[in-house]
């Protein structure tokens, strides 16, 4: 991570403020690197909610669970081999 030795300080009047508070919480990143990003013109992504990352670990286990009974499941190629060839 980039060492920080600079600090600015910055006035804006209520407006501007309410502005960036807003942006800032719809953003749910901290100001700070809110404004990093502005600044280094990253893209400007909302976090995904707490819900969704749960959903989607949940999914991601499913999907796991499936395929190991999918492995299980499946006949051994080999065994059937053998097996029509006597």
């Amino acid at each position: 991570m980039a060492k920080r030795n600079h600090k600015i300080d910055l006035r804006l009047n209520d407006e501007e403020l309410a502005k960036l508070k807003s942006d800032v919480e719809k953003s749910g990143w901290s100001r700070e690197k809110y404004l990093r990003a502005l600044i280094m013109n990253s893209p400007l992504r909302a976090k995904p909610q707490l819900e969704l990352v749960q959903m989607l670990k949940q999914i991601q286990q499913l999907n796991n669970n499936m395929n190991q009974i999918a492995r299980k499941a499946q006949p051994r190629s080999s065994n059937r081999s053998a097996n029509s060839q006597m």
